[in-house]
């Protein structure tokens, strides 16, 4: 049986490298269970597979974010190709959620199951007519529309770990 309880850290700085495979095709059921205002994401402490260590100086480098915000989740599917690949790592900053300037982002889609997803983010609409859209980079998949009440965002995809 798993604990639920906040990401903390056992080493300084440390990014989560989470278990639960984000899709950037069908997804994976997540560990992650919501976004808390202020104290972080609450997931399953079986979530976390382990910490990556970055020096300071690459973390900010490579993210260009703070310690402790960086969280990273594992690409699984294609239909971000060629942007993300599967296998890829991809770290996304917590504390980014707007969608307003578009890019790509780790939510958790609770339409179905709560699947961890890396999606491209589209706002359309105002008001009750608002809608999240999720754009796949591959043109062989197609895009879907969910109301914001679907989707956590859980950071701003900011740097990927890929394989040469």
């Amino acid at each position: 049986m798993s604990s639920i309880g906040p990401y903390r850290g056992t080493l300084p700085g440390a990014i989560p490298d989470l278990d639960a495979a984000g899709g950037a095709g069908p997804g994976e059921n997540s560990l992650i269970y919501s976004t808390v205002g202020g104290n972080g994401l609450t997931y399953s402490a079986d979530a976390v597979r382990g910490e990556i260590v970055l020096p300071s100086y690459l973390l900010s480098e490579f993210t260009r974010s703070k310690p402790g915000v960086v969280h990273a989740v594992r690409v699984r599917g294609d239909s971000m190709e060629m942007t993300l690949l599967s296998g890829d790592r991809v770290f996304a900053d917590t504390n980014d959620h707007n969608i307003g300037q578009g890019g790509v982002f780790v939510i958790v889609d609770h339409r179905y199951g709560d699947e961890v997803l890396v999606k491209r983010l589209r706002r359309t609409g105002r008001g009750a007519a608002a809608q999240i859209v999720l754009v796949s980079d591959n043109p062989k998949q197609g895009d879907d529309e969910r109301h914001p009440d679907e989707v956590t965002i859980v950071g701003r995809a900011i740097a990927r770990l890929t394989r040469l």
